[in-house]
């Protein structure tokens, strides 16, 4: 009986960690983030939204190329870049008209999208999108 019981014991503490890192955000989450979006907007910054998945392959390759871009804009008065992963926020996917991964969408200093891409983008291209709109 005690051989079964370790076993058991580690494929229940299994099972709630696989439960809690796939289950969807919380409806709190998602509001936080519509929060950051309009205090953004609010601001007067230009918003540049990357809409992902955690499965999606390109989603990880454009990871680094997002993380580039939020290090060089993190300080900058005039944009703010958000990560929205579209399974736990399916609202925002919605709101957004996701209809693939990665998208990303740039909003203008008046919340207008001024910006779509569906697919990869490199740092470069995501600098040269944001000065463009922000005429930076």
């Amino acid at each position: 009986m005690k051989k079964l019981l370790a076993p058991l014991i580690v494929l229940i503490i299994v099972g709630v960690v696989i439960t809690f890192a796939i289950m969807p955000s919380t409806p709190a989450a998602t509001e936080k983030l519509k929060t950051e979006i309009s205090s953004a907007i609010n601001s007067g910054k230009v918003v540049f939204l990357q809409l992902s998945s955690s499965g999606c392959v390109t989603c990880r390759k454009m990871k680094p190329e997002v993380e580039k871009a939020i290090s060089t804009y993190n300080n900058k008065p005039y944009v703010e870049i958000i990560n929205i992963d579209v399974n736990s926020h399916s609202s925002l996917a919605s709101q957004y008209a996701v209809t693939g991964v990665p998208t990303q969408v740039i909003l203008d200093k008046n919340g207008k999208e001024a910006f779509r891409n569906m697919g990869y983008m490199s740092f470069d291209s995501i600098k040269s999108t944001i000065n463009r709109i922000t005429n930076k």
